[in-house]
């Protein structure tokens, strides 16, 4: 097969013209100029690139195992996708396991180029059924999304990759307790989704950039109803919320969501930068809760928990009861956010850009500490 440089070029093209920068960056609904677009665009770029390597390194270092694997007819098929296809088939989340997983196998095959042959192949085999199957599966689920992007919501129904991966976060029932819990459970999982739609429609008349974003970022929710946490979400399944039923009112639903979504920004920004250079080997207590996390966790909680106070502020025109709530997150997340600065600004191995992004997160602080007095 001809490779066709299309794609090389055009990621070559964009980062030429990128004005993708930094500088007062936190990716969040409220930035102006917004850089969400300028971050999702170098993501599917930065994937489609890595697929690209992948293939040819694959070709030239193991060729009987790229051949076995059809990967030659699978890219085939993926370089015939428009540029907005191929877009949509980096941003599927089975997709982006797979590319893990690949090219885990990639770098693995030329130390040790017959051990596990066979599930190899298999493996790489998997992205022909993705190119061929994405789209019709995204059809075949409830769509919360606008502007054509789509969210799909299910329940048990997932792809085997999902299903591989979110362990421990979630083990997937076998098909007899499945019926269980189906059995059950109050409602089916069209009306979770009418609930969904609720929230959802809540978020965007609170805050309609955080809406569009989060149908941007969020590609899947499990509706995962023997669950012990309200919510979870997870690099290694980057795009898919778990969501379980502990959310005891609207509000706290919507919270869940804003705080899942949170979690997928960061994912994308250290799909290009992991943001630290080393972690320590402590362990940090959550201001927010006394949880226990490591510095990765503490970093995340910290991103997090600055956009769910532009959220709870932006919250208005609600039921008292709903606006004593927010109003009391606010004050309570705020001040967990003052408490943790200075742990977080001790630190000294962030990359360029990870600290570049902890500044602008501490001066959004200032300007919060400042707007929000009465929550102190």
């Amino acid at each position: 097969m001809a490779w066709n440089s299309q794609p090389l070029i055009e990621e070559a093209r964009f980062k030429a013209r990128s004005i993708s920068s930094w500088e007062l960056a936190t990716f969040m609904p409220h930035d102006e100029p917004l850089r969400t677009d300028v971050l999702l665009e170098e993501v599917w770029r930065l994937r489609q690139a890595t697929l690209m390597g992948l293939m040819l390194r694959l070709s030239e270092s193991q060729p009987q195992l790229y051949k076995e694997s059809d990967l030659a007819g699978s890219l085939e098929s993926f370089l015939k996708l428009s540029p907005t296809q191929r877009r949509q088939l980096t941003e599927y989340p089975p997709f982006r396991i797979w590319l893990r997983q690949a090219a885990d196998i990639s770098a693995t095959s030329s130390v040790n180029a017959v051990s596990g042959s066979f599930d190899k192949i298999n493996k790489l085999k998997v992205f022909s059924r993705l190119v061929t199957e994405f789209d019709e599966v995204r059809k075949d689920t409830l769509n919360l999304g606008e502007m054509g992007r789509r969210i799909c919501v299910t329940r048990f129904a997932v792809d085997p990759l999902i299903a591989e991966v979110a362990p421990p976060s979630y083990y997937f029932p076998n098909e007899e307790r499945q019926r269980e819990l189906e059995a059950g459970t109050a409602y089916h999982l069209s009306f979770f989704g009418d609930v969904l739609k609720v929230a959802l429609d809540q978020i965007k008349n609170t805050w309609l950039s955080a809406f569009v974003d989060f149908t941007k970022f969020v590609r899947q929710i499990i509706h995962v109803t023997d669950a012990e946490f309200r919510s979870c979400s997870a690099d290694r399944y980057a795009g898919i919320i778990f969501l379980s039923a502990d959310d005891e009112s609207l509000i706290d639903l919507e919270e869940s969501l804003i705080h899942e979504y949170g979690h997928q920004i960061l994912y994308n920004v250290m799909e290009i930068d992991p943001l630290f250079a080393s972690a320590p080997a402590r362990r940090f207590t959550l201001p927010w809760s006394g949880s226990e996390r490591d510095f990765y966790g503490y970093f995340h909680a910290f991103y997090i928990y600055i956009l769910l106070v532009h959220y709870f502020e932006r919250v208005k025109g609600r039921p008292k009861k709903d606006q004593k709530k927010a109003f009391d997150r606010l004050s309570h997340i705020l001040k967990g956010l003052i408490q943790a600065l200075p742990e977080l600004e001790a630190y000294d191995a962030y990359t360029p850009r990870g600290q570049q992004l902890f500044e602008n997160l501490q001066r959004d602080i200032y300007e919060l500490r400042a707007r929000h007095k009465d929550a102190l």
